[in-house]
């Protein structure tokens, strides 16, 4: 019995090291996966976007 319970102790020490760092590289896979989409904008970030834009192209894209 005793053996047994160390062996199944070494065992569930090993599961959960091996659990623990399969989710780090879920979570960091993740967190790239994140910054490789793109991001939508909002309606008034477009809207704000669309003002600076043709601001920029009336203004100063005329003095280059």
């Amino acid at each position: 019995y005793g053996q047994y319970k160390e062996d199944l102790e070494a065992y569930a020490k090993a599961e959960a090291r091996r659990l623990k760092t399969l989710q780090k590289l879920r979570k960091k896979e993740e967190t790239i996966r994140k910054k490789q989409l793109k991001t939508y904008r909002s309606a008034w970030e477009r809207r704000l976007a669309g003002y600076f834009t043709a601001f920029w192209h009336h203004t100063f894209a005329k003095l280059g």
